[in-house]
């Protein structure tokens, strides 16, 4: 799967907080000519190793300038990359407040502490991050809103990991950064409640750990479709697995086959996969994802195959995370591909469609039933109505 990483052309230099018609420019057409995809509301959850990014310090408000001198020092001494990302921590509050001036610190990732006159190594423990991609047109600060909401909802859940003190958020400039987006990493780390001066509630709380093993509750049935029958669960999601997009007017069967192969080959590097293990494909309109909509966006999506699992300990990042909060599903088995009444599962009585997971499931129970002639449990989410 892994691919040689293209290096990114327009580097960080070229943004300014306080002043980017160039970038804003860039973004703008890049979004009008390749209809960039709008970043979603919810985080994907990676998890990282220690890493260590040497660079330089400066000041948030002078971003310029600090990416302008960095690029000057490693021009003229270059120091080894561990991979061809750039970098930008922004520190802010904590247990202290960063020194004056010194609340960024931008760079390259390296293996290691690096000991070259005028730079300096942040070094930041393993940990998971929260990682949201912001569309740089609609304002650096776009998904902040969504952000807070996270932070707000998992509160006596995770907690945020500082480094020195300090909490921070990491700006990573990928190669989506031609095409005007950025990722922006969130640290975290689950809460124990049963370690001395953590939180731990005297109930449990409404909200549980996503990192906890998914669980399935029967809540009622109803008849639908043809001499069929719905029950209605309740569940949440964490899966780990790939993504491809597919296009249903060009065909997609290949697309299929890669993502499938890819889940069985790497199987084995999925720790805490929850038991009886059972594959889910989850089908995501592109509409989802297109900003503006657009007619042709309707034959298109996002296809996520993957398995369940009971915690993100060890995963490598190249997988791809779900993690869909409590929601109300209408399952029905299909014992031939296509032929469960969704229209139906999606109006039961009583409820509606849950527009806010976009997209619905099919599950099966092991790699060779996955064929179009073969069955599988579809769930489409609903909610009660009001």
């Amino acid at each position: 799967m892994s691919k040689p990483i293209k290096k990114t052309k327009q580097t960080p230099g070229g943004y300014s907080p306080k002043g980017k018609p160039e970038i804003l420019t860039m973004t703008t057409e890049a979004m009008q000519a390749q209809k960039i995809p709008a970043p979603a509301a919810q985080p994907a959850i990676i998890t990282r190793g220690p890493m260590f990014i040497t660079g330089i310090a400066g000041d948030g408000y002078e971003t310029l300038r600090t990416w302008q001198d960095f690029e000057r020092r490693y021009g003229e001494t270059p120091f080894p990359k561990a991979d061809e990302y750039s970098y930008e921590i922004r520190f802010y509050g904590g247990d202290t407040e960063p020194a004056a001036g010194q609340d960024i610190h931008v760079g390259y990732l390296s293996d290691e502490a690096v000991a070259a006159e005028g730079f300096a190594t942040v070094a930041i423990p393993a940990t998971q991050y929260a990682v949201w991609e912001v569309v740089v047109a609609e304002g650096y600060d776009s998904q902040n809103k969504n952000m807070d909401q996270w932070l707000a909802t998992h509160e006596g859940v995770y907690r945020q990991v500082m480094v020195d003190g300090l909490n921070f958020a990491i700006e990573c400039y990928t190669p989506k950064f031609e095409q005007g987006v950025v990722e922006i990493w969130v640290p975290f780390e689950p809460i124990d409640p049963a370690a001395p001066g953590d939180y731990a509630p005297k109930t449990r709380p409404e909200i549980i750990n996503m990192m906890e093993q998914a669980v399935e509750q029967h809540v009622e049935e109803f008849a639908v479709g043809e001499n069929q029958r719905a029950r209605v669960i309740r569940k949440r999601f964490l899966m780990a697995g790939f993504e491809i997009a597919v296009d249903f007017d060009r065909g997609f069967e290949d697309e299929l086959a890669w993502v499938r192969g890819e889940l069985e080959r790497s199987l084995e590097r999925i720790g805490n996969k929850t038991q009886p293990m059972r594959l889910i494909g989850f089908w995501q309109p592109w509409q989802a994802f297109a900003t503006p909509h657009n007619p042709e966006s309707e034959a298109k999506a996002k296809y996520f195959f993957g398995v369940e699992v009971s915690s993100l300990d060890d995963l490598s990042s190249d997988f791809v995370v779900k993690a869909v909060p409590m929601s109300e599903y209408a399952v029905c088995r299909e014992e031939r591909r296509g032929t469960a009444p969704k229209a139906d599962m999606s109006a039961l009585p009583g409820y509606e469609p849950h527009l806010e997971i976009a997209g619905d499931f099919e599950i099966f129970d092991d790699f060779d039933p996955c064929g179009e002639q073969d069955s599988c449990d579809i769930l489409v989410p609903i909610k009660p109505k009001g």
